[in-house]
């Protein structure tokens, strides 16, 4: 299921939902569990489980509403189209800001002056340009 929950592949609902899972976290930093999960919406746990599996693939309505808000997510995200990709987008974003170096690097990148922004970006551009060429070393 990972290979499918790789950027820009998402396809199934299972994906879509797994991904939810691994990405939005709870208000401490944790991962939700689906027995949490299940408990918040209403639903079973197996029905979550088999919804996780592709095992169910067509949840009604209500439950993938039920999903969306629990997830902060617009039940866009669960469709195909423009629309859901700019949600997956913007998960793609959120996981990046979840590591807390990243998201230090980008709040005080917001404190400095549009010129010296510029200087950062420019370095960043280098600093992955190296590591493109060594692709060996541990990020």
């Amino acid at each position: 299921m990972a290979d499918e929950i790789a950027k820009g592949g998402e396809s199934t609902f299972a994906a879509k939902l797994e991904r939810l899972f691994e990405v939005v976290r709870r208000p401490d930093g944790g991962r939700y569990s689906v027995p949490e999960v299940a408990a918040a919406i209403d639903v079973s746990k197996q029905h979550l489980y088999d919804l996780l599996s592709g095992k169910r693939q067509r949840p009604a309505w209500e439950l993938v509403t039920k999903l969306a808000e629990h997830f902060g997510v617009s039940v866009v995200y669960f469709g195909d189209g423009a629309d859901a990709e700019r949600y997956s987008q913007q998960l793609d974003l959120l996981s990046s800001l979840s590591d807390a170096g990243v998201r230090d690097i980008a709040l005080r990148s917001g404190q400095l002056s549009p010129a010296h922004r510029g200087v950062l970006k420019g370095l960043l551009d280098h600093l992955q340009s190296l590591e493109r060429d060594q692709p060996d070393e541990k990020r």
